[in-house]
Parts: structure tokens; C-alpha cells; sequence
């Protein structure tokens, strides 16, 4: 009897885990929070181009799999304008067989000011993502 609610539980939990990684219904690898109906969608331009005006704020981006920049951290592109996403213990940097392909982030805008005050450093810390 023990032996048996041990293997079902372990499998409710592989189960869960499976859906994480393949995603709801098919719609591709998701991670992290579900992504909000009822949040702005703002382009990556955009982001870029007035980073002071999503500093602190929730967005959800969208564009494609640039490349893992390091262990927490990767790029989203949208065509020519990029911008650095950093993961999370729910939301992991996607491994290079997603280069490419199409995904939503959300998470907020975060801005650092530089060196006196010229430079800024524009991430989006992520909260959860979907490869569409």
C-alpha cells in the first residue's frame, strides 16, 4: 500500500513537471507565472527607446530567442532592437535548441543608471515566459 502512494505521488510530480516544460496543450515550452490577459504588450523598441517610462513597471514583450548570455540571463530580439532578459528559479534560460523560435516574457522593466548618470542598463527580469 505504501509502495503504491509513493509511485503515484512520484508520478502527480513528474506529471507537473512535464507540463512546465511542454507547455498547456501543446503550445510549447512555458515557464514561470502565467502571462496576464490584461498586461500592456510593449515592443522591444520601444522599451529600448523610453526606458524610463517602463522603469518599475510589468510588461509582457515578444520577439524571438536570441541566445543564453550566461547561467540566469539571455536576449529576446523582435528584428533589430534586443533586450536582456534575466531568469529566475521559475523561469531558467532556455537551452540553444530554442534559438529562434517565438516567445512572450513577462516580467518588469528594470533601469540602471551608468557611470554619471549617461548609460543605462535596461533588463527585464522575467516572471514567467511561452514559446509560442
Amino acid at each position: 500500500m505504501k509502495k503504491t502512494v509513493v509511485v503515484l505521488i512520484a508520478l502527480a510530480l513528474l506529471g507537473g513537471a512535464v507540463a512546465v516544460v511542454a507547455g498547456c496543450g501543446g503550445s510549447g515550452l512555458r515557464a514561470g507565472a502565467e502571462i496576464p490577459a490584461d498586461t500592456a504588450v510593449v515592443g522591444i523598441a520601444e522599451i529600448n527607446e523610453k526606458p524610463t517610462a517602463y522603469a518599475g513597471k510589468s510588461v509582457v514583450t515578444s520577439g524571438y530567442y536570441g541566445i543564453g548570455l550566461c547561467s540566469d540571463c539571455f536576449l529576446i530580439k523582435d528584428g533589430v532592437a534586443t533586450l536582456r532578459v534575466e531568469g529566475s528559479q521559475t523561469v531558467p534560460v532556455p537551452s540553444k535548441s530554442y534559438l529562434n523560435k517565438p516567445l512572450r516574457v513577462y516580467g518588469t522593466v528594470d533601469v540602471t543608471e551608468g557611470a554619471g548618470g549617461t548609460e543605462q542598463a535596461i533588463t527585464l527580469k522575467a516572471e514567467g515566459l511561452e514559446f509560442q
